[in-house]
């Protein structure tokens, strides 16, 4: 169960990772797209086109921040993920808090909730006693 529990610690906090890049990149282009539109309106209003900009410059600002938080908080959660992983086979109550614990900021990316079930069940697995080769035996 050990061994599951580092798998699904590395598969997650890689599949968090990734899932958070894409994230902070779309975040670049939304804040990319925002500078075009403002480029757009200073060209349409020095041509004598009347543009109304009330509203985009702040939603354009906390689409891209939200995004960028997203990614940086879905990283955080795939690194504890990582680590958690990691430490599965020698340490493993602790893996399994840090595995759960990297389930939360992993779920704001939307597909990270497969990178957060991979946590959680980790986690869990990390956190069951395995049974003694003992027992086994007598049975």
């Amino acid at each position: 169960m050990k061994t599951a529990s580092l798998v699904l610690g590395i598969v997650g906090g890689v599949l968090a990772i990734i899932f958070a890049i894409v994230f902070i990149f779309t975040g670049a282009l939304v804040n990319n797209a925002g500078n075009v539109l403002d480029n757009l309106a200073d060209e349409l209003e020095s041509n004598g086109w009347e543009v109304t900009q009330d509203i985009q410059e702040p939603v354009v600002d906390a689409v891209s921040g939200s995004l960028w938080l997203i990614g940086i908080l879905s990283i955080a959660g795939g690194i504890l993920g990582i680590v958690g992983g990691a430490l599965a086979k020698k340490k493993n109550i602790v893996a399994g808090i840090l595995m759960i614990v990297a389930a939360i900021p992993s779920l704001f990316t939307g597909l990270g909730i497969i990178a957060s079930v991979l946590f959680v069940v980790g986690g869990i697995l990390a956190l069951v006693p395995e049974k003694s080769s003992q027992s086994a035996e007598t049975t």
